[in-house]
């Protein structure tokens, strides 16, 4: 009898503690990027994401899948590698595409940002961007993986094989690298997204030594979601219906506005 009892008391304490221990919380691997205000990690890239300003995308993400228990695992890799990765079901998602870039992914039908692809030059520089004809005058640096409007990129396509025309960057510093090839004269414009260089220009001081020297047209950008995840599907649902929830509430206004933005809608 005493044997049988004690077998109680340990089986019981053994379903009691088994039922108290909280499940593992779902986990989105995803892809991270040094773009702020769009995704930020520390100065000294010690920490990413960044401990007290994540990047707007980051804020607004963990808010809507937090309230789901899924969690976020960022993966920080160079921008071609993400798309390659997140095609391949490697990545559950990826932030922050356009649609041509990354076609092949699942899309919610709530963007996350307006992307406006635009041209920067040393502030002494006279040339401005006024059609693909134009670019034949500078040396261009971009993002390997990026893609902009069809006639510019298939320009950069074109001419990938020449230095003298066009410079891709593979690296995940590609915004302070381009920058000071830029300084050096390595190449003399720059290609990427405006609020990015913006944002850099701005936090590093250096607004009086280069200037903006025209932009194309702007597009949606998406957190896009991998085929070969089964939730795929509900991942775009839950983000439509949060930040649709956020908007409504203002939520969305008070996240954007920590970072000098205003809503892209």
């Amino acid at each position: 009898m005493q044997i049988s009892m004690m077998k109680l008391v340990f089986m019981t304490s053994l379903f009691l503690s088994s039922s108290i221990t909280p499940a593992a919380a779902e986990t989105i691997r995803v892809n991270f990027d040094d773009w702020c205000p769009y995704s930020c990690m520390e100065d000294d890239h010690s920490e990413i994401p960044h401990s007290k300003r994540p990047g707007y995308e980051l804020d607004i993400i963990n808010l809507i899948f937090n309230k789901q228990g899924i969690k976020f695992d960022y993966l920080f890799m160079p921008w071609a590698r993400a798309i390659t990765e997140a095609t391949a079901g490697r990545l559950d998602a990826l932030l922050s595409p356009g649609k041509k870039e990354a076609p092949g992914l699942m899309f919610p039908e709530e963007s996350i940002g307006e992307l406006k692809w635009c041209f920067y030059t040393l502030a002494g520089s006279k040339w401005n961007y006024s059609g693909v004809d134009s670019l034949e005058k500078v040396t261009l640096g971009y993002l390997e993986g990026n893609v902009v409007s069809a006639e510019v990129q298939d320009y950069i396509d074109k001419h990938k094989d020449n230095s003298l025309l066009v410079q891709p960057s593979y690296q995940t510093n590609w915004i302070d690298m381009n920058f000071n090839k830029l300084a050096m004269g390595r190449i003399t414009a720059i290609l990427d997204e405006q609020y990015t260089l913006d944002y850099h220009i701005k936090e590093t001081g250096k607004t009086s030594n280069f200037r903006k020297a025209g932009c194309l047209n702007s597009e949606s950008m998406y957190i896009a979601f991998s085929p070969e995840n089964p939730r795929a599907k509900e991942y775009t649902e839950i983000f439509d219906a949060g930040l649709r929830r956020l908007r409504a509430s203002g939520e969305l206004k008070t996240i954007l506005e920590n970072y000098g933005l205003d809503d892209w809608n």
